[in-house]
């Protein structure tokens, strides 16, 4: 499990006033984070309509397709993936050369802003493992 990093007393003062920011996580953590923010993403875009995936691609739904049919789950199934990584590359990118700018994402999407909610109100991880468990439960909230 490893030996957690745990804040000094000053540390802990400061840390009731601190709300993690996106230029706040290293490497490893940015690119899990904007992993589960395009899963949170994707999941507020097909909410009020499946087809919404298949128009985000630029694909007409076909007439009769059924979302839940053998050979079209399948398909589904890969424009779910397509989707959310397309978001996803877009969000890395943003997280990565324009930070300041990250924070606009919460208006384009509430899936967006639930996560950077999140994010605001995680106030101290002590591990990697710790953070991924986050980004594991903030995609099942989405």
């Amino acid at each position: 499990m490893g030996n957690p990093i745990y804040p000094t007393a000053e540390q802990l003062l400061q840390l009731r006033y601190f709300k993690l920011k996106i230029s706040d996580l290293r490497p490893r953590e940015l690119r899990r984070f904007c992993e589960a923010m395009a899963y949170c993403g994707k999941e507020e875009t097909k909410d009020p309509a499946y087809s919404n995936l298949l128009d985000a691609l630029g694909i007409q739904e076909p007439p009769g397709f059924n979302y839940i049919g053998d050979e079209e789950s399948i398909l589904y199934s890969e424009v779910e993936d397509i989707v959310t990584k397309v978001i996803f590359i877009n969000l890395i990118f943003d997280a990565r050369y324009y930070p300041d700018h990250f924070q606009m994402h919460a208006k384009e999407n509430k899936g967006f802003e639930f996560a950077l909610w999140k994010l605001s109100e995680l106030k101290y991880v002590s591990s990697w493992k710790d953070f991924d468990y986050f980004c594991e439960r903030l995609t099942e909230e989405c």
